[in-house]
């Protein structure tokens, strides 16, 4: 899924898992896609952490407390 919010191209996939990986396809969409960043959405709870560089696994228990991508943030 695609978002533009404050004219930043944001990338979300959701994906059912606990320890989800970057991949090509997620490197190539956001390098085409010219996206800030690509959220991954997985299962879970606790902090977002990196995958890779412009690429962050977001437990979804915790996607109200995501810098960039909640309602509730600020950027």
């Amino acid at each position: 899924m695609l978002i533009v919010r404050n004219d930043q191209r944001l990338g979300f996939e959701i994906k059912l898992t606990r320890s989800p990986r970057a991949t090509a396809a997620m490197r190539s969409a956001r390098d085409v896609l010219s996206l800030k960043e690509i959220y991954v959405i997985c299962h879970g709870e606790g902090s977002p952490w990196p995958l890779s560089e412009g690429i962050t696994a977001v437990p979804a228990g915790s996607i109200d407390a995501a810098p960039g991508i909640s309602p509730f943030s600020a950027s």
